[in-house]
């Protein structure tokens, strides 16, 4: 190896330099100019059939845009909402865990009052009612009167409204099915929430509230129907 030649010394030897880069802003302007230019076919705006929604083998059209729910309609549904976990099973066990501090949700709205009018067969409104609604909510309630007032307000009867007795009602009907299980609810206050003495006990049967007696028979079964109010809507 020729290491003369490797150290050679560079002195008188000329060194080309390459030339500087433009600076930064420069050169991006420059770059943005060229873009500005690109062709047109490139920057052609996609169209919904570059990202058709239904296959065009499936359907010719698609429809709007939806959101479906698929909720569970078991058996679990038939469910009492408000359970006392205490009270083993949800079908047989004494529920009596009610506490008047919680607010519970329902068809009844909780800080309202309420009377069973016989004549009509459901729960009205009345400041002077002797039924609680929140205890009403947590008596009577199921899962899926829950889910039913969340999504649509609860299950309707008569959607263009009843006339009864002089006035439109709009009446909601309590989970009942075939085959729905029954429940047992008790409160041992339960006299300033109900017409009925403490400790009264309530089952829940063929959506209706019955009332036990002492020697174990059904007292007036209260109907499952439950007026919620008459709606009005502003449209303006």
């Amino acid at each position: 190896m020729d290491t003369q030649r490797i150290n050679k010394p560079l002195k008188g030897r000329k060194i080309k330099l390459m030339k500087p880069l433009r600076s930064l802003p420069q050169f991006l302007t420059g770059f943005a100019f060229a873009v500005s230019f690109w062709p047109a076919a490139f920057a052609a705006p996609a169209t919904t059939a570059d990202y058709q929604a239904v296959p065009p083998f499936v359907a010719e059209n698609s429809g709007k845009p939806n959101v479906i729910i698929a909720l569970d309609i078991s058996g679990s549904m038939k469910a009492v909402a408000y359970r006392d976990t205490g009270a083993g099973s949800w079908t047989s066990g004494l529920h009596d865990d009610f506490k008047p501090a919680t607010s519970y949700f329902g068809y009844f709205e909780s800080i309202k009052k309420y009377r069973y009018d016989a004549s009509l067969g459901f729960f009205v409104e009345a400041a002077s009612g002797d039924w609680d609604g929140n205890f009403l909510n947590w008596m009577a309630m199921r899962r899926m009167d829950i889910v039913r007032q969340v999504l649509v307000g609860g299950k309707v009867r008569d959607r263009a409204g009843e006339a009864l007795g002089g006035n439109t009602y709009y009446v909601v009907q309590g989970q009942n099915e075939p085959y729905d299980y029954t429940f047992r609810k008790a409160y041992s206050g339960g006299s300033a929430y109900t017409p009925f003495a403490d400790n009264q006990e309530f089952i829940m049967d063929t959506g209706m509230i019955k009332p036990v007696t002492a020697n174990g028979a059904f007292a007036v079964p209260l109907d499952s129907n439950i007026e919620v109010g008459r709606v009005s809507m502003d449209w303006q």
